[in-house]
């Protein structure tokens, strides 16, 4: 399907310093090494994606971050554009007090800009020490512009969970989507039941950013309101090194979900 060359994408930021720079997922950068990061999924990206086949593809990348499922997806000959966020408030909190996020919003999100650039500055980093040809987009989740153009496949690594309205960033994917979409989250693949239950507890404001767990059913029922079938769902452990912010290292299981555009 055809990406849109003449939208306007970001340009490229200049990066001086690798340690000016964030990495969400680790990686191995030419000439530099090791770098990263909460999640290391080296090795099995095919797995995480539930072995898309992204040869001549187009695809859509949401919630880059430093670009690590970008970056793959391009060794594997896609065409790949990277979308994220371009300003932390366009993140939701979960609202509690005591909390800065609660307790003064403006000031938090003054600070989580502040450390977003280092997360720009990651992707911008590995873009170029890589070799990339990927376009960014920087923009509202909830509201992607069909001028991107449309995509064969839209990944949407770890997004769901920490989304206020996830239902309404699915809406907003398909209308850029031309046939697949992946989804990887945590999600409760025992019940075909619809409904959504809340991840974080009142006792743990550490996790005020992690929303809700849908149940299969619940997504098996939006995707079909969009128009889609699943055809593959597997989960696996994934090892993350930063669980909350301030938590061990643990496993968590992810579910890869596969929803194709019905004919």
């Amino acid at each position: 399907m055809q990406i849109n060359p003449h939208f306007q994408y970001a340009g490229p930021m200049h990066v001086a310093d690798i340690r000016e720079c964030y990495f969400y997922h680790v990686m191995d950068l030419p000439h530099v090494g090791t770098v990263g990061g909460a999640w290391d999924l080296r090795g099995r990206f095919d797995e995480y994606i539930g072995h898309a086949d992204l040869a001549g593809k187009s695809v859509l990348d949401v919630g880059t971050a430093a670009g690590f499922l970008t970056f793959e997806a391009e060794k594997r000959g896609a065409r790949v554009v990277s979308f994220d966020m371009d300003d932390k408030r366009r993140q939701h909190f979960l609202p509690y007090k005591g909390h800065i996020c609660y307790e003064d919003k403006e000031k938090y999100y003054d600070q989580l800009n502040e450390g977003y650039v280092a997360w720009k500055k990651g992707y911008w980093f590995a873009h170029r020490a890589l070799g990339s040809r990927a376009s960014m987009y920087y923009g509202d989740i909830y509201n992607l512009p069909t001028l991107l153009g449309t995509f064969d496949v839209v990944i949407a690594g770890c997004i769901m969970m920490h989304l206020a309205n996830p239902i309404q960033a699915l809406e907003s994917i398909s209308r850029v989507s031309a046939d697949k979409i992946i989804i990887i989250d945590t999600v409760d693949t025992n019940n075909q039941d619809t409904f959504a239950h809340l991840e974080s507890r009142a006792n743990d404001p550490g996790g005020h950013f992690i929303w809700f767990v849908f149940s299969i059913g619940l997504y098996r029922e939006i995707f079909a309101m969009l128009g889609y079938d699943i055809v593959s769902c597997r989960s696996s452990p994934y090892t993350c090194n930063d669980y909350g912010g301030d938590r061990p290292t643990r496993d968590v299981v992810l579910t890869t979900i596969t929803a194709r555009r019905k004919i």
